[in-house]
């Protein structure tokens, strides 16, 4: 029996943070189910933190984070997306993603942006079913990756959001109970390292510097390093096991993985006030953003997660 277990999105855009824990081992169980349904797993106490919508950071005082990585996007994101039949001014109605959390809210304050304010309806996630009845749908995971947006408004959620604000966006956070009696540190460089042992983390590190230098990453000395043969052997087994878990191509995954997600985080704060206030700017929920965003006794690195 493992040491720890954790509660996980089944999605593509989770394989590097989890896929480490693949194979039976003696520290990490992974227990796969949609972001809806993760809360109530942590809550029962059957899993000791999951990989969840942001939200729920800024809904319950009683979660913090447990480790610095997640999953953000800075621009489009691909697999979140906001599929309409009509104009955006004309939405009047629209079919919300029931393995949604984050996303539901974040298409509404969207629209709320643009002053549309649609009647909203929870459904099972099929664009076809959902446009039957609705003006447009929000759709997320595999499944909003896949849909065929041919012929209709087609939103990336993630784009649309860097586009209004300027920011990255948090979809989804290692969060944590605070009453729980459990020594996080631990858990945390485990969830921490399995990202790094995915591949990708020094492969976006030096993406990331290239950007920030105005250089291309492959004129980054990190680059070349990220390229060795037992980094690219580690990518490519989260690739594989990703094309496994899905109906993506190799090549898919790994554009994907590659260039429209981040796992480590990035402006995380100044995002999550941001989504806050709009949030409570159009009266979709009361949020707010904690005081504090970790406990005392987990990693050092958390504290990234604080702005300087």
């Amino acid at each position: 029996m493992a040491q720890f277990r954790v509660g996980c999105v089944p999605y593509v855009n989770a394989r590097p943070l989890v896929a480490a824990f693949d194979l039976p081992n003696e520290f990490v169980e992974v227990v796969y189910d949609v972001p809806s349904k993760l809360p109530e797993l942590l809550d029962k106490g059957e899993v000791d933190a999951i990989l969840v919508s942001s939200i729920e950071l800024l809904r319950r005082n009683d979660l913090l984070p447990v480790v610095e990585v997640g999953i953000m996007s800075n621009g489009p994101v691909q697999s979140v997306r906001l599929l309409s039949k009509v104009p955006l001014p004309k939405i009047k109605t629209m079919a919300l993603d029931q393995s949604s959390l984050t996303s539901n809210i974040l298409a509404q304050l969207i629209l709320a942006e643009q002053g549309v304010f649609p009647v909203v309806e929870t459904l099972a996630p099929s664009a076809v079913d959902m446009l039957d009845s609705h003006d447009a749908c929000v759709i997320i995971g595999d499944k909003g990756f896949e849909a065929d947006g041919s012929g209709l408004l087609d939103i990336d959620l993630g784009e649309a959001w860097t586009e209004l604000t300027g920011l990255p966006f948090v979809w989804a956070m290692w969060l944590g109970r605070r009453d729980q009696p459990l020594n996080y540190t631990y858990l945390a460089a485990l969830l921490d390292s399995a990202y790094v042992a995915s591949g990708f983390s020094i492969l976006h590190d030096a993406i990331m510097l290239g950007q920030m230098t105005g250089r291309g990453p492959t004129e980054e000395p990190e680059y070349a390093e990220s390229n060795g043969p037992d980094q690219i052997a580690r990518r490519k087994y989260v690739i594989e096991s990703a094309v496994d878990r899905s109906n993506w191509t190799f090549d898919q995954v790994e554009n994907y993985l590659t260039y429209h997600v981040r796992f480590d985080h990035f402006r995380t704060r100044e995002a999550l006030e941001e989504f806050a206030f709009l949030i409570t700017k159009h009266g979709l929920g009361p949020v707010e953003v904690p005081i504090e965003l970790r406990p005392e006794d987990v990693l050092e690195a958390v504290q990234r997660l604080m702005p300087v």
